[in-house]
C-alpha cells in the first residue's frame, strides 16, 4: 500500500540515528500507532526520555510526503529522528495499529445509547449532599486522623461507599447504583452552586489518584472507600469550601451536626503574675483548643470550629505550641528574659487575646515613645546606614552584640515593637545586608532606588542624618548623542559611528549592556549615576541591540553594516526623532531608491511594453533595484496579480547582462505552466523543464549552459541539489516559496544550497503560520539580514504570545526590518477594473441524527481532553487533541467520512444541492473545493445523480491533466469543477468560473483566499461570489471567530491582506472545545 522500504528510511538519516530508531521499534517504545485511512495519516506516540508524537502523511499514490515529529532532533537538525525512524519502520514491518475510524466499528445506536444526553440541565432534580468531616488525634507522633465522608440523594440521603467510584462516574457522566431506590444518573441528577466546590476538590484528589497509580512512588490512594483521607494541605482547603454552609463533624470521637465555620477570633484570656525572681504566664482556659490545621488557621473550641485572623493567628500560634510541648497551659519566664519578654512578647499577647496584668507587676513596667535615628554614609562602591532606638535617655542599637535588656532604674521597657519592624523591614526591602553594627548596600540600581523611593518613607519614621559623601550620591542628565551613517562605496557596506557626550567609547558599551539588562540607572565612573529611562537612550540601544552590534564596533567608533540595513536604519532614526546622527548623501540616495525603485531608469523590454500594466511595471523596476544593488527580494502580491509574468519581464532584462541561466522551482503542478507562460510571452528565452527519471534528469542538467531557464520542482530540487551545487546561476527563482517555510525541511535546505547570484521568492503567502516562516524564505534571499533562527526566535517570536507593551516594538522593529523586501499588492487596489468579489457565509443546520452524533463526539472529545491535559499537559495532547477537532469537522460535514455505513443525511450537503441548483439554474459555473477528498466523493456521487457535468482534481491527478482541464473548463465545458484544496488551491488559472464554494473550513484562511484566487484573477469578466458553507452551533463557526483574531499578525507585519491560522496554542484549543 505504501512506497516505504527500510532502505529508504535508512537514506533520510545517518547511520547512528536509523540504529537508535530500529532499537526503540524492537523494544516496543511506539506504544500507540493510529491510521486515518481516509487522510492516508498515521499518528504516533513513541516513548523516550518523555512521550513523543510522530505525524506521517502519505498521498494518494502511497509516495510519503511528510514525516514530522515533536522532539528536539527534529527542530534543530536535518533528516529523521529515531522517533521518526521507529515509527516508519513499524508501518513497513506491518506491525499491527489502530485504524483510528474503527472507534466507528460501534454502530451508531452504541454511540448515541452510551453518550445519550442533551448538554442541557433544564429540569435536573438537585440532590442533596451531605459532608462529614473527621479529626482524632494520633498519639505516636504522626499526623492526626483527618478523613471526609458524603452522603448524596434527592430526600433521604445515602452513604457514598465508594467514593472513587462515585467521581469518577460523575466525571464520565454515567450512573452509579446506591441501592434499589437511588441510583445517581448525571442526565437527570445535579447538584446545588454549594456543593460544586466540594465536588470540585474530590475530583482533583481523585485525578492525583489516578495519576499515583502504578508511579514507583505511588503511596496509598486518598480515596479509599467510603472515606477520604485528608493530609494538611486537603483538611485546610475543604475547611476553606465549606464556609457559609452546615456540614456534620465527628471531633475527638463527639459527633456535631449542623456544624458552621466561624470566622472569628477566639475569646482567649492570660494572666501574667510575679513569681520568684521572674513571670508566670497563665491561659486561663478550661474548654480544650484543639487545632485543626498544622499552621493554625483553624480551631476547635467551645464545640465550633473557628477561622482566626492572621493576626491571632501569628501572634498565639508560638505560645500554643510551647503549652502543648510542655503540656502545660503556663509558661514561667525566668530573670534573664524578663526585659526582653516586656519589650518583644507583651504587644504580642495584647493582640492575642485579653492580658490581665497583676497590679503589683504592672507598676513595673512603663513605656517611652521611639524616637529612632538612621546615619547615612557613601563608602566608595556602596553606602551604609547605622540604626539607633531611642527611648527617653535609653538608646539601642538593634545589631549590637551588647545586651538588649530593657530596664533602667524606672522599671522594664515596654518597646515599640511594631514601630521598629517597620523601620527594619524597610531596610530589608532595600536589601541591606547586615556586617556588624551597620549595613550595607552595593549594587547601584538597588542604591537608587533606596535613595528615590524607600528613603522618603524612612524619613517619615525617623530622623535622618546624611554625611558629606553620601550628599554627593546624584543623578545626572541624560547626555546627547552624536554620530553619522555613511556608504562606503569601496567596501559596498555602510558605515555606522555613535559617541555619547561626555563618556569614553569603552563606558558606552557598559551604558548599553546596562539598559539590555533592564536596569534603571548606570553608575559612571565619577560615581554619579545615568537614569537609562530617556526615549533617547532606549531607542539608541534597540537600535544597536537590532544592529548586533559587538563591544569592538563601539570601541573602534565606527562599524560597518551590509547595506542591506540602509532602509531599516533611516526610517528607525526618522522614527524616534534621532536627528543627531547625520546622514550622508550617497546614504539618502540609496535609501531613495529603495523606497521608489519607479523612478529608476530601467528599461523595459520593448517586445513586454504593451504587455504589462503600469502596477506590474512597477513590479519590474522593483526587481531590477534590488538586484541592482546585490538585494533579494519577496514578490508577495496578491494571487492572480502576475507574478509570473513580471518575474518573466525581469528575467529577459537581465539575460544580456548575466548570461548564466536563471533557475526556477516551483511546485510540479506549475512547471508546466511557467514553461507555457515563457513561451508564450518570451519565445526568444530557451527553456528547459527538468524531469523524468533520475539519468534523464542527469542528461538535461549536463546541457543546462545553453539555456536562459531551468526549471524543475521542489521534491526534484530535493533529489538533484548534488547536480545542481555544480552549476552556477545567474538567480534563482522560487515561486510558492511557501515550500520553503520550514527552516528544516529538506525543500528549504537544498534550495540555500543553490549556487546562485541572488534569490528571488514569489508567494501570495509568506507567512502563514508564524514568524519563523518569513524567516525561513528571508534566510534563503537575504542570508543574515533576519539574524540567526535562534536570535530571531529569542527576539520576536515570544513577543507574539504575550500582551505586553514589548509585543508593540517587536512587531514594529520586524515590519522595519522587511518592508523593503517584500512587493505586496492586492487585486482591490491596483486592477480597478476587476470585477468585485463577493464573500459571504451559509449556515446550515445539523440534521437530528447528525446533531445527536457530533454532540455525543463532543461531550467524550471534551471529558477526554480535560482529564488528559489536567494529568499529563496540553503539548504531550496536542497530535491526539487536534486529531480529535478534526473528527468534528467530518462530522459537520458528513457523518459518513467518520461512521462506516452511515445511511444518514447532512444538513450541509442538503444546503449545498440548493445552491448548485439556483446557480448553475442562474447560468454560474462553479469550482467547489473540499481539504477531505472523501467529502468530494459523496459530492461527486450527489451531482452525478443530478446530472450535471463536471470536472474533478485531487492529488492523483497528473499535471498535463490538470492543464487540459483547466484548458476545457475556461473554455466552457462543465457546469462544476470538483477541487481537492490541497491539490488545487495554487497554481490554476479558472476563470472561467464566477462562483467559488468552500465546503469546509481550512485551518488557514490564506490557503482559501488562494483558493478564491484561482477564479478572481486577471481575466475574470464576471463578478466572484465565494461562498463558505459553516454548520450553525458546531467548531466551524468557532474557526471562524478564531480566524478572523488571527490575522492581526500577518497584517501587522506584511502590510497587508495576508491572514494566518497559527499553530494554535492551547488557548486556542479550550476556546474551541469550551473546555
Amino acid at each position: 500500500m505504501f512506497n516505504l522500504s527500510l532502505q529508504s528510511i535508512s537514506r533520510e538519516c545517518n547511520n547512528d540515528t536509523y540504529l537508535k530508531g530500529l532499537k526503540y521499534f524492537q523494544n516496543g517504545a511506539v506504544i500507540q500507532l493510529h491510521f486515518f485511512k481516509e487522510d492516508l495519516v498515521f499518528e504516533a506516540v513513541v516513548k523516550g526520555t518523555r512521550l513523543y508524537h510522530v505525524n506521517i502523511e502519505f498521498d494518494s499514490n502511497g509516495t510519503l510526503l511528510t514525516a514530522e515529529c515533536d522532539c528536539p532532533a527534529f527542530e534543530n537538525y536535518s533528516g529523521y529522528c529515531k522517533h521518526i525512524v521507529a515509527v516508519l519502520t513499524s508501518i513497513v514491518l506491518k506491525k499491527k495499529f489502530k485504524n483510528t475510524p474503527a472507534i466507528e466499528q460501534k454502530s451508531i445506536k452504541d454511540i448515541l445509547d452510551y453518550f445519550q444526553k442533551e448538554n442541557n440541565l433544564t429540569g435536573k432534580q438537585e440532590l442533596k449532599l451531605e459532608v462529614t468531616l473527621k479529626y482524632n488525634l494520633n498519639y505516636y507522633g504522626q499526623e492526626p486522623y483527618r478523613r471526609l465522608s458524603l452522603k448524596v440523594g434527592p430526600d433521604r440521603t445515602y452513604i457514598v461507599k465508594n467514593i472513587s467510584q462515585f467521581i469518577e462516574a460523575k466525571e464520565e457522566e454515567r450512573s452509579h447504583y446506591f441501592g434499589k431506590k437511588f441510583t445517581f444518573d448525571p442526565c437527570h441528577h445535579t447538584f446545588s452552586p454549594l456543593d460544586q466546590p466540594v465536588l470540585d476538590l474530590l475530583t482533583e484528589i481523585y485525578a492525583l489518584d489516578t495519576l499515583r497509580e502504578g508511579s514507583f512512588f505511588s503511596g496509598s490512594r486518598q480515596l479509599n472507600g467510603k472515606e477520604v483521607a485528608l493530609p494538611n494541605f486537603f483538611f485546610k482547603r475543604f475547611l476553606n469550601v465549606l464556609k457559609g454552609r452546615k456540614f456534620s463533624a465527628i471531633i475527638l470521637n463527639n459527633e456535631y451536626t449542623d456544624m458552621e465555620i466561624q470566622e472569628e477570633d477566639l475569646a482567649l484570656n492570660f494572666s501574667l503574675t510575679k513569681k520568684k525572681e521572674g513571670f508566670l504566664l497563665e491561659l486561663k482556659e478550661k474548654d480544650p483548643i484543639i487545632p485543626l490545621t498544622t499552621e493554625g488557621e483553624y480551631f476547635f473550641y467551645r464545640n465550633k470550629i473557628y477561622n482566626i485572623s492572621g493576626t491571632q493567628n501569628y501572634s498565639f500560634l508560638p505560645f500554643y505550641r510551647n503549652f502543648l510541648r510542655n503540656k502545660t497551659l503556663s509558661i514561667f519566664i525566668e530573670k534573664e528574659y524578663k526585659e526582653r519578654f516586656a519589650s518583644e512578647l507583651l504587644p504580642r499577647l495584647e493582640e492575642a487575646g485579653r492580658l490581665n496584668i497583676d497590679t503589683e507587676l504592672k507598676a513595673s513596667f512603663y513605656r517611652e515613645p521611639l524616637q529612632a535615628e538612621i546615619y547615612l554614609d557613601n563608602e566608595e562602591e556602596a553606602i551604609s546606614a547605622r540604626l539607633r532606638f531611642n527611648y527617653g535617655n535609653r538608646s539601642i542599637n538593634p545589631f549590637s552584640s551588647e545586651s538588649q535588656t530593657a530596664s533602667s532604674g524606672k522599671g522594664i521597657l515596654i518597646r515599640e515593637e511594631k514601630k521598629e519592624k517597620q523601620i527594619k523591614t524597610l531596610f530589608q526591602e532595600s536589601e541591606f545586608k547586615i556586617m556588624g553594627e551597620a549595613m550595607y548596600l552595593e549594587d547601584e540600581e538597588k542604591i537608587l532606588r533606596f535613595v528615590y523611593n524607600i528613603l522618603p518613607e524612612l524619613q517619615k519614621h525617623a530622623t535622618i542624618y546624611y554625611s558629606e559623601n553620601f550628599k554627593k550620591v546624584k543623578v545626572r542628565t541624560a547626555p546627547r548623542f552624536n554620530g553619522r551613517v555613511d556608504l562606503n562605496s569601496g567596501l559596498n557596506m555602510l558605515e555606522f559611528s555613535l559617541e555619547l557626550e561626555g563618556t569614553s567609547k569603552e563606558e558606552l558599551f557598559n551604558i548599553w549592556k546596562s539598559i539590555k539588562e533592564k536596569r534603571k540607572y548606570h553608575r559612571l565612573k565619577d560615581g554619579s549615576f545615568l537614569p537609562l529611562e530617556s526615549e533617547e537612550l532606549q531607542a539608541i540601544a534597540r537600535l544597536l541591540d537590532s544592529l548586533e552590534l559587538k563591544k569592538n564596533d563601539l570601541q573602534k567608533g565606527t562599524a560597518t553594516l551590509p547595506k542591506a540595513h540602509a532602509v531599516y536604519l533611516e526610517q528607525f532614526l526618522q522614527e524616534n526623532k534621532l536627528e543627531s546622527l547625520q546622514q550622508s548623501e550617497e546614504f539618502k540616495t540609496l535609501v531613495n531608491n529603495l523606497r521608489q525603485p519607479g523612478e529608476m531608469n530601467f528599461e523595459l523590454p520593448s517586445s513586454l511594453q504593451n504587455v504589462l500594466r503600469d502596477y506590474q511595471k512597477f513590479g519590474f523596476k522593483w526587481l531590477k533595484t534590488l538586484s541592482y544593488y546585490g538585494f533579494g527580494g519577496i514578490l508577495a502580491d496578491d494571487m492572480g496579480l502576475g507574478k509570473t509574468l513580471q518575474t518573466i519581464a525581469f528575467i529577459l532584462s537581465e539575460r544580456q547582462e548575466n548570461p548564466q541561466p536563471v533557475l526556477v522551482i516551483a511546485p510540479t503542478s506549475l512547471i508546466f505552466n511557467w514553461e507555457a507562460e515563457i513561451h508564450k510571452f518570451t519565445p526568444e528565452l530557451k527553456v528547459l523543464v527538468v524531469s523524468g527519471t533520475k539519468k534523464e534528469r542527469d542528461e538535461l542538467l549536463s546541457r543546462a549552459g545553453k539555456y536562459d531557464v531551468i526549471i524543475t520542482s521542489y521534491p526534484l530540487l530535493r533529489r538533484d541539489i548534488i547536480a545542481l551545487e555544480r552549476l552556477q546561476f545567474s538567480y534563482c527563482i522560487l515561486d510558492e516559496a511557501q515550500h520553503i517555510k520550514n527552516p528544516n525541511s529538506h525543500s528549504a535546505l537544498a534550495a540555500r544550497k543553490i549556487p546562485a547570484a541572488n534569490f528571488f521568492a514569489l508567494t501570495g503567502t509568506p507567512m502563514e503560520n508564524s514568524l519563523t516562516e518569513l524567516w525561513s524564505i528571508f534566510h534563503c534571499i537575504l542570508p543574515g539580514y533576519l539574524y540567526s533562527h535562534k536570535n530571531f526566535v529569542q527576539k520576536f517570536t515570544p513577543a507574539t504570545k504575550k500582551h505586553h507593551e514589548d509585543q508593540d516594538h517587536a512587531m514594529k522593529e520586524i515590519t522595519r526590518k522587511v518592508r523593503p523586501f517584500i512587493l505586496r499588492r492586492l487585486k482591490k487596489d491596483v486592477l480597478k477594473e476587476l470585477p468585485p468579489k463577493i464573500e459571504n457565509k451559509m449556515v446550515s443546520e445539523l440534521t437530528k441524527e447528525q446533531k445527536k452524533i457530533y454532540r455525543a463526539y463532543l461531550e467524550s472529545l471534551r471529558s477526554e481532553a480535560r482529564a488528559e491535559i489536567k494529568l499529563y499537559g496540553f503539548e504531550k495532547n496536542r497530535l491526539k487533541i487536534l486529531a480529535g477537532l478534526t473528527r468534528l469537522r467530518q462530522i459537520c460535514c458528513h457523518p459518513a467520512l467518520f461512521i462506516e455505513n452511515f445511511k444518514g443525511e447532512s444538513g450541509k450537503l442538503i444546503q449545498l444541492r440548493e445552491v448548485l441548483q439556483e446557480a448553475v439554474s442562474g447560468g454560474h459555473r462553479i469550482l467547489l473545493f473540499s481539504q477531505f477528498t472523501g467529502m468530494l466523493q459523496l459530492i461527486k456521487k450527489m451531482i452525478e445523480k443530478d446530472g450535471y457535468s463536471y470536472f474533478y482534481l485531487d492529488g492523483s491527478v497528473k499535471s498535463g491533466e490538470r492543464l487540459q482541464m483547466v484548458k476545457d473548463f475556461n473554455s466552457g465545458q462543465g457546469n462544476i469543477f470538483l477541487i481537492s484544496l490541497k491539490a488545487g488551491g495554487t497554481g490554476l488559472n479558472l476563470t472561467g468560473a464566477d462562483t467559488v464554494i468552500l465546503y469546509d473550513l481550512w485551518w488557514n484562511p490564506a490557503v482559501e483566499d488562494q483558493a478564491a484566487g484561482r477564479a478572481h484573477r486577471i481575466g475574470q469578466q464576471n463578478m466572484v461570489q465565494v461562498i463558505k458553507l459553516l454548520a450553525k452551533g458546531t467548531i466551524e463557526e468557532k474557526i471562524y471567530e478564531l480566524q478572523q483574531k488571527k490575522k492581526e499578525l500577518i497584517d501587522r507585519v506584511i502590510q497587508s491582506g495576508e491572514t494566518l491560522l497559527s499553530a494554535m496554542s492551547a488557548e486556542d484549543i479550550k476556546e474551541l472545545l469550551e473546555i
